[in-house]
C-alpha cells in the first residue's frame, strides 16, 4: 500500500507525453530564432560582400516584377480620390505642355518622339504614358505619383516643383497623350540649339578620337 507522499511523488512526476510536448515546444522555438537568423543576418551578410550587382545595366527579373507590383499596389493604396478639376480642359492641356516638356520627356518622351539618351540609361524605364497601363490609372493616382515620385526608380517628387494646380494640368496632358496633335509634338521637341550642342559634342569627340589614334 501506498504512504499519501508516495502518491504526491507520483503525481508530480512528468508523463512521457508531457516531456514530448516540451521538447517540441523547444524546438519550434529554437527552429524559428534559426529560421529569423537567416532571414535577418544572411542577407546583410551578402549585402556586405558587395557581390550584388546594382548596375542600372543590370535586369533582376523576378525581383523587378515583385517591386513593380508592390509600387503598383501602393500607389492605389496612398492615391488621393479627389477629382480633377482640369479633366478634359483643352486650356489647361495647353498650359501643361511646357512643364511636361521640362520635367517628363526627358524620361518618359511622348508618341511620336524618339527616347533621349537618360531615358535609354534608366532602370527600370520609364513607362511609356500613353500606355494602357498607366491609361488606366486613376487621376488621382497619376496626381500621387507626379506630386511623390517613386523611391528608387529614377522618378523624382514634383511637390515642391509646382503647385496643386499645375500638377492635376499635367495629370490633364498626361491624359491627352493617346490623343497628341502634330503641333503639339512639335513643340515637345528639343530646340534646335539642343540639336546643335549634342551634334557639336558628337563631332568634337570623334575629332579628338581622331587625333589620338594619330598620335
Amino acid at each position: 500500500m501506498e504512504t499519501p507522499n508516495q502518491d504526491n511523488a507520483n503525481a508530480t512526476k512528468p508523463t512521457g507525453s508531457c516531456c514530448k510536448t516540451r521538447g517540441f515546444r523547444s524546438g519550434l522555438v529554437w527552429g524559428m530564432l534559426i529560421m529569423l537568423a537567416v532571414v535577418i543576418v544572411l542577407p546583410l551578410i551578402v549585402a556586405a560582400t558587395g557581390i550584388i550587382n546594382v548596375s542600372a545595366q543590370q535586369s533582376f527579373g523576378p525581383i523587378d516584377s515583385f517591386l513593380g507590383y508592390a509600387s503598383s499596389r501602393s500607389i492605389a493604396h496612398h492615391a488621393t480620390i479627389e477629382t480633377n478639376p482640369h479633366a478634359n480642359d483643352p486650356k489647361a492641356i495647353a498650359d501643361a505642355l511646357p512643364h511636361y516638356k521640362e520635367m517628363c520627356v526627358v524620361c518618359h518622351s511622348a508618341p511620336g518622339l524618339e527616347r533621349g539618351e537618360i531615358a535609354e540609361g534608366l532602370h527600370p524605364e520609364a513607362p511609356d504614358l500613353a500606355s494602357d497601363a498607366i491609361q488606366n490609372m486613376t487621376d488621382g493616382q497619376l496626381y500621387w505619383v507626379i506630386a511623390n515620385g517613386i523611391g528608387s526608380t529614377g522618378m523624382p517628387a514634383f511637390e515642391n516643383a509646382d503647385d496643386a494646380d499645375t500638377r492635376w494640368k499635367i495629370v490633364s496632358f498626361v491624359r491627352h497623350l493617346p490623343k497628341l496633335t502634330d503641333a503639339e509634338r512639335d513643340q515637345l521637341k528639343p530646340a534646335e540649339d539642343e540639336d546643335h550642342h549634342h551634334s557639336d559634342a558628337d563631332a568634337s569627340g570623334e575629332d579628338h578620337h581622331h587625333s589620338a589614334d594619330k598620335q
